[in-house]
Parts: structure tokens; sequence; C-alpha cells
């Protein structure tokens, strides 16, 4: 038997953070708790998952894993070690998604949010077209290359076409990996 996974994801919320995840306490798997504007080791030790908005004054934060919030006025952010951004306001069921797979080591990265230095360097590949993009996007929600094609009017071999320079642009072996390669990129939201 394996280890045991906590009944719920604890997310630690620094100040100002924790007003955005007042309603996830305790629903939806996340048990939240206030970790003031610096948190101590003990805070550290007890999280799943740190969640810290980018006016915060808390110095880079390296395990457990770590969730920015990205409020509309931040402008470009420069947040290095931080694991994840997601910009605010936004949906709880988003918000929760995003601590989730925060939670499990995967990189979460808002189309919307301008990053500075956040983006790790060395994730140089091959640059995907428009349409590879838009396929990869359809890969994130687990559809096969017949529904994608009906759905973008394009054949079931065009799709193949596609699907196969993703997997090769990003070093892929499987559509699995090519869209977690693409999730710890920041390049698709799980």
């Amino acid at each position: 038997m394996g280890p045991r996974r906590p009944t719920a994801i604890r997310a630690l919320a620094v100040a100002p953070a924790e007003a955005y995840l007042a309603a996830l306490d305790r629903c939806d798997g996340i048990e939240v708790r206030p970790g003031g504007p610096e948190p101590e080791a003990h805070d550290l030790a007890w999280a799943d998952v740190v969640v810290i908005e980018a006016t915060a004054t808390a110095a880079p934060i390296w395990a457990p894993p770590t969730l920015w919030l990205i409020p509309p006025d931040a402008g470009a952010v420069t947040a290095t070690g931080a694991s994840s951004m997601l910009s605010v306001p936004t949906s709880r069921e988003r918000l929760a998604t995003a601590i989730r797979a925060a939670a499990a080591g995967l990189t979460v990265r808002d189309p919307t949010v301008e990053a500075g230095d956040a983006a790790p360097a060395n994730l140089e590949v091959e640059a995907l077209t428009p349409r590879e993009e838009e396929i990869l996007r359809w890969l994130a929600r687990g559809r096969s290359n017949k529904a994608i094609a009906a759905e973008l009017g394009l054949s079931d071999n065009t799709v193949k076409y596609h699907v196969s320079a993703i997997l090769a642009k990003l070093g892929a072996e499987s559509r699995t990996e090519a869209v977690a390669v693409a999730a710890r990129r920041g390049w698709v939201m799980l």
C-alpha cells in the first residue's frame, strides 16, 4: 500500500491572497489556512500549496508549490521560483482547479498574465503553429483525432499530421505526455 493521500488539499494563503480563497475553505476538497505576510516553517510543512497575491511582500517560496494570484493592476510580473500564475478575479472553479494542479506539481500559466522572468529559460522547443496550438488545447480536453477533426472541420488525416508534429516538437511519445509537457510549460491549463 502506497502513501496515504490527504483528504483535502491544504492551501496556505499568504495575505492578502486569503480574500480570494475564503469561498474555497473546506469545500471543493481544499482547506485554507492564513499564513500571514511571511509564512513560518511550520506553516510551510503543513501546506500542500502556497497561494500568494502578486502585491504581497512575501519572499519566493520554493516548496511546497506556489500559486501566484495576479490582479489586473499588477503589470508584468517577475516571480522567480513561482511555480504557477493565475489572474484574479477568477471563478471559484478555476481557482480550485489551479490549486489542485499546483498541489499535484503541475505548472499553471494563465495566458492572460504578462510574465516577466517567471517562465523557465531552459524550455526551448520549436514553436507550434497556431493550428497546432489549437489542436493541443483540444488534446488537453481529452478529445480524439476524429472529434477534433469534426470540431475544426478538418480531415482525420490532417489532425493526425498535426498531432504528430506536436509530439515531435515537444519531444513527447504520446498525446498524454504532450499535454503534460504543455501543462508544465504553461501552454495549456488543465
